[in-house]
């Protein structure tokens, strides 16, 4: 029985390795439908494979942590224009707060960013300098809370405790290793960092660097207790004010809910908590401001938190690209049954003789499938040969760590499982069709084929003019202002930011300069009720933008009537915008000169009017400004 079995065996690898070897002697028959197949084959393949990297990663951020469907980030939402705009940030002491007074958490955490450069003191009395990072990854201040809501494996120090002690800090080993160089992670502690030429504080914990994909990336955590005791801090940060100060940053503030807290219930107990904490700020109630919930694997993906600091991916656009790379592959698929078919008259001599000399259809079929295996097991090798280059070439459009391994598990199974379904779907039709040694009397299949095939190409070619007419418009049309060869520089305090314009009119190739709330089509802006000659019948709410007197030259935005505001940081004049004259009734733009708004409580002459021009997207209308 055991000698029949490897018989068996053996015949049917060698019945294999025959048919293998006759596929490849057709294949270098016919040079230029081989070619044609398998080109035309990787292309399509070659699509799938980076469509599915650049997916997978994007959907892999924040998956790995613990418990991370009960992690939520609070956010805050505010309404303008009858639309709403949201923010990653909480007041400082929401966290302690919500730690006191508000059941069903697990753990609560709360942070600051803080950009700063990083000093290293050395053993010979040198200082090793490291410029201050992106926010996106510089240092954070936070407390030993924040190591309960993400799971790290400590390789030295004491999580409890490690950044209960002020002027102490927790570093990833990378980091660690970055600043101090090789050695083991109990040498570095109570080694000396200095912030920013004025924060000295001493390592008390290290922490192994997550491996998998994250939008908390941070290296650095310092001690939340150091601002008490540093001045420098002291005077930035305020971690027990409720109000909406110019210089007091809110905290990024993290929670994790309990197992059995219903997050909709807890999101529900959130409103009267803010109005016993939060209304008392005249500015947010004015915002109409709530705190919402954000999910942890909302973050990498929602746009409304666009100010964040962290990069977004666009869930609709993922699902559309699978949808395209799955598309794309048919097409090649089609293409490739239309070509096999066509070839029918080619074959069918060798069809009928192999026939006539005993070969079962069944035979003549699994001959067929195994060329089309190896033509898309050349092609497959074609396609992870192009996928770098084609990363290479649309490496301004893809996130800087998105790199293709094609020796990862989770590619090689995709890759498999991608060959195996190209070879049924492409093999089997021209299979049944070939193996025939008479021409079907109806080529109903493939006449359905071709013509599914000229139709795409149809919706191609329309679509292409659509989106090129649409490029057109999007890149000439008229904003009302101008925006070639502006740079926008932010994120920075409103005095290092005075003191670079001072300087940077010196520079070598800059032109003009400008001083601004926010810049035009971009961010959200600032809105106010605003009400003409301090009457309540014609309040409205109004969008606006603070600039210096330099704004409309340098955006050559014209002056309708009267003239622009005068220089100065405590003027109250302003300009209004065309649409907002119209809306206060004025006929021309010379009859609003002169009249006063207020809110406030403080009035503001009309000095002049300017020309509408776009504060957000074409979706958008112009607003009042």
């Amino acid at each position: 029985m055991e000698s029949l079995s490897r018989r068996i065996s053996a015949e049917t690898t060698g019945m294999f390795l025959h048919h293998l070897h006759f596929a490849w002697r057709t294949l270098s028959r016919n040079k230029g439908f081989t070619i044609l197949h398998i080109f035309g084959l990787a292309t399509g393949i070659c699509a799938c494979i980076a469509i599915y990297t650049m997916v997978s990663y994007e959907l892999s951020f924040d998956t790995f942590h613990p418990g991370g469907d009960r992690i939520y980030r609070l956010g805050g939402r505010i309404e303008e224009h009858g639309s709403a705009g949201y923010g990653d940030e909480a007041a400082p002491p929401t966290a302690r707060a919500l730690r006191q007074e508000m059941p069903g958490l697990e753990a609560v955490a709360r942070y600051y960013h803080y950009s700063a450069k990083a000093a290293i003191p050395q053993k010979d009395g040198a200082t090793r300098v490291f410029a201050a990072p992106e926010r996106s990854v510089a240092p954070i201040l936070t407390d030993s809370a924040y190591f309960t809501i993400f799971h790290y494996h400590w390789l030295a120090g004491d999580p409890a405790t490690a950044l209960n002690h002020p002027f102490s800090v927790v570093l990833t080993a990378n980091q660690a290793r970055r600043y101090f160089g090789p050695a083991s992670p109990e040498s570095w502690l109570n080694r000396e960092i200095i912030y920013d030429d004025s924060l000295h504080v001493h390592v008390s914990g290290i922490l192994k660097d997550w491996t998998a994909n994250t939008d908390f990336p941070y290296t650095d955590f310092i001690a939340l207790s150091t601002i008490p005791g540093s001045p420098f801090l002291n005077s930035r940060f305020h971690p027990d004010s409720w109000q909406v100060l110019h210089n007091n940053p809110w905290t990024i503030t993290l929670i994790k809910l309990a197992p059995q807290t219903d997050a909709a219930r807890f999101e529900a107990g959130l409103k009267p908590f803010m109005h016993r904490h939060i209304d008392i700020d005249p500015f947010l109630h004015l915002l109409k401001y709530s705190i919402v919930l954000q999910p942890l694997a909302d973050i990498h993906f929602n746009a409304a938190y666009a100010n964040d600091g962290t990069r977004k991916a666009n869930r609709p656009a993922l699902y559309a690209l699978m949808g395209s790379a799955a598309f794309i592959l048919l097409l090649a698929i089609i293409n490739f049954i239309n070509i096999s078919t066509a070839q029918f008259h080619r074959k069918v001599k060798d069809t009928s003789i192999r026939r006539f000399l005993g070969s079962s259809r069944w035979q003549l079929m699994t001959r067929f499938i195994i060329e089309t295996g190896l033509i898309i097991l050349l092609a497959t090798l074609i396609a992870i040969l192009l996928v770098r280059p084609v990363f290479a070439a649309f490496r301004s459009y893809l996130p800087p760590e998105l790199h293709f391994h094609p020796l990862d598990w989770p590619v090689l199974l995709f890759v498999l499982l991608l060959v195996l379904l190209t070879t049924l779907l492409a093999g089997a039709y021209p299979a049944r069709v070939l193996s025939q040694s008479l021409p079907p009397r109806h080529y109903t299949v493939r006449k359905a084929l071709i013509v599914f095939q000229f139709t795409i190409s149809l919706i191609f070619i329309i679509g292409s003019l659509v989106v090129g007419r649409q490029l057109h418009y999007m890149l000439n049309a008229n904003l009302g202002f101008s925006k070639d060869a502006i740079l926008t520089i932010s994120g920075y305090p409103s005095s290092r930011l005075r003191l670079f314009a001072q300087q940077a009119r010196q520079l070598p190739g800059i032109t003009d300069l400008t001083r601004q709330g926010h810049a035009p089509a971009g961010d959200a802006m600032v809105e106010g009720r605003i009400q003409l000659a301090n009457r309540k019948d014609n309040e409205q709410m109004v969008s606006l933008q603070a600039a210096d007197t330099n704004f409309l030259t340098f955006y050559h935005i014209p002056l309708l009537a009267g003239r622009n505001i005068l220089p100065g940081d405590s003027s109250l004049e302003v300009a209004i915008n065309d649409t907002y004259r119209q809306a206060l009734g004025f006929k021309d733009p010379g009859a609003a000169l002169g009249h006063f708004l207020t809110w406030n409580g403080q009035s503001h002459p009309i000095v002049g009017v300017i020309a509408d021009f776009h504060t957000k997207s074409f979706r958008d209308p112009i607003y009042p400004l």
